[in-house]
């Protein structure tokens, strides 16, 4: 039997597309009330798409920085986990996993994930600013210091760093 004469199926990838689609609206719903800063609502529809849809790795990665937003920090770090079980190349979750620890006092961790996106992309330059931010909060900076071989540092006579750019926070 093929598979479009089985009635069977197709009645199950039906309401499997129609679904998704359910999912996806609330998930526009959701992305509007976060552009319009209105996160508590937005919270309630990424809950509802991720419902619906829980394998969508960009709506749990949208839904964690919500929750990092107002703070909600350690329903957004199971966001960010569950977005790089889904997607694990996805250096965005892990620097920003690394900013909530940041924003938590848990340098050691926050310094563990920038790292770690440091060895998925070093283009990726964020990364290298909030390592140093960790670290200098941390008390562990030093002008010249090396990673995976690499030696990086400020220049002479620029201050060391002392907080996350607005610009360097998040992906």
């Amino acid at each position: 039997m093929k598979q479009a004469d089985n009635p069977r199926r197709s009645r199950k990838s039906t309401r499997r597309s129609q679904s998704t689609r359910g999912g996806r609206s609330y998930l526009q719903r959701a992305e509007i009330y976060k552009e319009s800063r209105d996160y508590f609502k937005a919270i309630e529809d990424y809950s509802r798409a991720l419902k619906i849809a829980p394998d969508m790795s960009g709506a749990r990665y949208d839904f964690a920085q919500t929750l990092r937003r107002v703070k909600m920090y350690g329903p957004a770090i199971e966001e960010y986990e569950k977005a790089i079980e889904l997607e694990p190349v996805k250096a965005e979750a892990y620097n920003n996993l690394g900013i909530t620890y940041t924003e938590m006092g848990d340098l050691d961790r926050a310094i563990g994930y920038f790292r770690k996106v440091i060895e998925l992309d070093e283009t990726y330059i964020k990364a290298y600013n909030n390592l140093g931010v960790a670290l200098a909060q941390k008390g562990s900076w030093n002008r010249r210091w090396t990673f995976s071989g690499k030696r990086f540092g400020w220049l002479p006579g620029t201050p060391s760093p002392t907080r996350i750019s607005p610009w360097c926070t998040s992906s």
